[in-house]
């Protein structure tokens, strides 16, 4: 699977954090030098569109962000999962931050309600599904996390793991004025239970 891990040039040390998880899970992964704009989040929608654009023919890929941490085996839980996934699923979250109760859908999987967070997700391309519609609707996003619960949840087979496989290590954001990254964990045990 190809798998991108994005990261602004002017945060090495992010990069070296991401590095050392993904030799822990030995999991390769191209770098994508992130756009840095002002505000923030727009650098972010950019370097997530640029990284499907890039990948747009690819059956399946993996979109990191330099915060990632993981919290289990990458590849056990992909397998547990693979068997559960419908076929046209869309995208699967390892982590979010659940902002309303979520649906099970399976042991290991629940459908994507509400939820933030965009730090680490597997999409699957499939004909007339989330990808195509993403790209085709560039203009439409401001904040990516915000279209994908307003637009793409709603629309499409999207899921989340269970139990949480990806969180974020506590770094400065440069994309939101978030104090705590403790929340997305916090919001995963209340929301999906």
């Amino acid at each position: 699977m190809q798998s991108y891990i994005i990261n602004r040039q002017d945060r090495p040390e992010r990069l070296n954090h991401a590095r050392e998880e993904l030799s822990k899970q030995q999991l390769n992964a191209r770098v994508f030098k992130a756009f840095i704009t002002k505000p923030g989040w727009l650098g972010c929608r950019d370097s997530h569109l640029a990284v499907m654009e890039k990948c747009k023919e690819e059956d399946m890929f993996l979109i990191l962000e330099d915060d990632i941490l993981f919290l289990g085996d990458f590849h056990t839980a992909l397998d547990e999962v693979s068997g559960e996934l419908p076929s046209d699923w869309d995208c699967l979250f390892l982590g979010a931050s659940p902002q309303e109760p979520f649906e099970r859908y399976s042991p290991h999987l629940f459908k994507m309600g509400k939820a933030w967070c965009a730090h680490a997700i597997v999409w699957h391309n499939r004909p007339n599904g989330a990808i195509e519609y993403i790209l085709s609707h560039k203009s439409d996003i401001n904040k990516i996390d915000v279209f994908f619960a307003n637009e793409i949840f709603p629309k499409f087979n999207c899921f989340l793991i269970y139990p949480l496989l990806v969180t974020q290590v506590q770094f400065k954001s440069d994309t939101c004025t978030r104090s705590d990254v403790s929340t997305i964990a916090k919001n995963y045990s209340l929301y999906v239970i």
